[in-house]
């Protein structure tokens, strides 16, 4: 019988996608951390940002289609720097998502404003309709018609980019207004996975693997909540997880864990257990705004 031993390929530069790689060895570089946590960083928020904006058929004549919806995980011991090599990556996402929430904020102002003057003038013009009616004077209830009143403002809607800890149902919310993925980012996905043991949250699971897909509608009924309709339910997943605690949910003998959820994470990653060198040099300022 031969021995086979099992062998852990490691990322290589030339693995990484050329627009991104200066930017992601960069990083790897000053946080002197895994090129294996740097890909697959850089690999996943660029994808979650492309998104269901983008298909891919495997076929030329079949109707088959794919979104490149990518969910992944960095799996490292404490203090293997999972964290700071991590938050370089998302920064870019947060960088947008500030600027999508200060133009929220002048928009909503601006549609708060231009809404009290259309709910003033339409209840001028609906005293002048009721006294009209009472009159019961035709000329009157005609001129009453007639008043002008401004067309009603659209209520702007935030963009969303990146989710940290939300329900699905606020989840379901925020994608019923998206045009894009959304990247729900957990520094611990420990809390992530332990949220589906919760009373309550059974169907959570199901709502994660449709959203998996990347182009599936999906209708969220409740009494509370009426109905919303999500055109497009696209959620990337990433975060990080220490090597304990990743087995309780993988090797778990819950069946109901044997869904395929785990098996999603398509980009999951150990530390290379490359020993570098201590790093205090300037940024590649270059690298980073060319990815940007």
């Amino acid at each position: 019988m031969t021995n086979h031993k099992l062998m852990l390929l490691h990322f290589t530069p030339s693995m990484i996608p050329i627009p991104i790689r200066r930017w992601t060895l960069d990083n790897c570089t000053q946080a002197e951390a895994s090129l294996n946590y740097a890909a697959v960083s850089s690999i996943i928020v660029i994808a979650s940002t492309i998104g269901y904006q983008v298909r891919i058929k495997p076929k030329s004549n079949a109707e088959w289609k794919i979104t490149p919806n990518l969910w992944g995980m960095i799996i490292g011991e404490p203090s293997s720097r999972k964290s700071p090599i991590v938050n370089q990556f998302i920064k870019p996402l947060q960088i947008i998502e500030t600027e999508s929430m200060d133009k929220y904020n002048q928009e909503i102002t601006a549609y708060r404003e231009l809404k009290k003057h259309y709910d003033i003038a339409q209840k001028v013009k609906d005293k002048a309709l009721y006294k009209a009616y009472e009159s019961a004077d035709e000329r009157e209830i005609a001129k009453a018609i007639q008043i002008k009143t401004p067309l009603p403002p659209t209520k702007p809607i935030q963009e969303r980019f990146i989710i940290n800890d939300a329900t699905t149902e606020a989840i379901g919310e925020i994608a019923s207004t998206s045009t894009r993925t959304l990247l729900q980012y957990r520094d611990e996905l420990a809390g992530f996975f332990a949220s589906f043991q919760k009373s309550g949250r059974e169907g959570d699971r199901s709502f994660y693997l449709e959203a998996f897909q990347g182009d599936s509608s999906y209708t969220y009924d409740r009494i509370s909540r009426g109905s919303i309709y999500i055109e497009y339910l696209s959620l990337s997943i990433f975060g990080t997880i220490q090597p304990s605690v990743l087995t309780k949910y993988i090797l778990s003998p819950d069946a109901k864990n044997h869904d395929g959820l785990a098996q999603r994470m398509q980009l999951c990653v150990f530390n290379d257990s490359i020993i570098r060198e201590y790093c205090d040099e300037q940024i590649d300022k270059d690298a980073r705004n060319s990815a940007y």
